[in-house]
C-alpha cells in the first residue's frame, strides 16, 4: 500500500507542475498567439498595366493573368479569401477616369473615395489584420500622384525604392500573414519576391 500510496503523490504532483507549467506558458505567450488568428491563407497576386499606369490586386489567379492589358507580376502578399479570425475586408475600388484601383480595410475612407472621387466599389480583394497581431508584417501603401497609382507592396525594399521614384508614403494599409506561411505549397518565400 505504501507503493501505490507514493506513486498516487507522483502522479498528483507531475499532474500539477505540468498544469502549472501550461498555465504559465499560456499566460507568458504573445497576446497575438491567443488571438484568433485564422487558419486558411490565400495568395493575392500582383497585375500591373504598362498602359494606363495601374496596379491590380486579386486573389484570383485568373483575373491577374486574364486582365486585359495587365502583365501579372507575380504573388503580392498572402491574405484570406474569406473572413477568419480576426480580420477585416480590404475592398477593392477602382476609378475608370483615374484609371486606377484603390484598397482600403476603412470604410469611410471607401464611402469617401465613392462620393467625392468617383471611384466603384468592386467589393472584397481579400479579408486582412487591420493591426499587426498573428505575427503580421505590413502591406504598405504608396501613391504616385503624377500618373494616378496605388501601390501596395509587404516588401521594405520595394516600398524605399518606389518612394524613391517619387511615390508618395501612404502608411500602412492591413496586416498580412507573415514569412513562414505555406499555402497550397507555395512557400512565402516565393511571395514576397515583388
Amino acid at each position: 500500500m505504501k507503493t501505490s500510496a507514493f506513486f498516487a503523490l507522483v502522479v498528483a504532483a507531475v499532474g500539477t507542475l505540468a498544469a502549472s507549467v501550461a498555465l504559465e506558458e499560456a499566460r507568458d505567450a504573445p497576446v497575438e498567439k491567443r488571438a484568433n488568428c485564422g487558419s486558411t491563407i490565400t495568395p493575392i497576386y500582383r497585375a500591373y498595366s504598362a498602359s494606363v499606369q495601374d496596379h491590380f490586386y486579386t486573389t484570383k489567379a485568373s483575373d491577374a493573368t486574364g486582365a486585359s492589358g495587365y502583365t501579372t507580376e507575380g504573388v503580392a502578399a498572402a491574405v484570406f479569401g474569406t473572413q477568419q479570425g480576426d480580420t477585416l475586408p480590404l475592398y477593392r475600388m477602382y476609378s475608370s477616369a483615374a484609371k486606377d484601383h484603390f484598397y482600403t480595410t476603412d470604410p469611410v475612407e471607401r464611402d469617401y473615395f465613392r462620393t467625392n472621387n468617383g471611384y466603384v466599389l468592386e467589393g472584397n480583394a481579400a479579408f486582412v489584420y487591420t493591426t499587426q497581431i498573428c505575427d503580421s508584417i505590413p502591406l504598405y501603401r504608396l501613391y504616385a500622384a503624377n500618373v494616378k497609382d496605388h501601390l501596395y507592396t509587404t516588401s521594405r525594399y520595394e516600398r524605399d525604392s518606389a518612394l524613391a521614384l517619387g511615390f508618395l508614403d501612404q502608411g500602412i494599409a492591413a496586416y498580412v500573414p507573415g514569412p513562414g506561411v505555406i499555402n497550397a505549397d507555395i512557400p512565402w518565400s516565393t511571395c514576397n519576391a515583388h
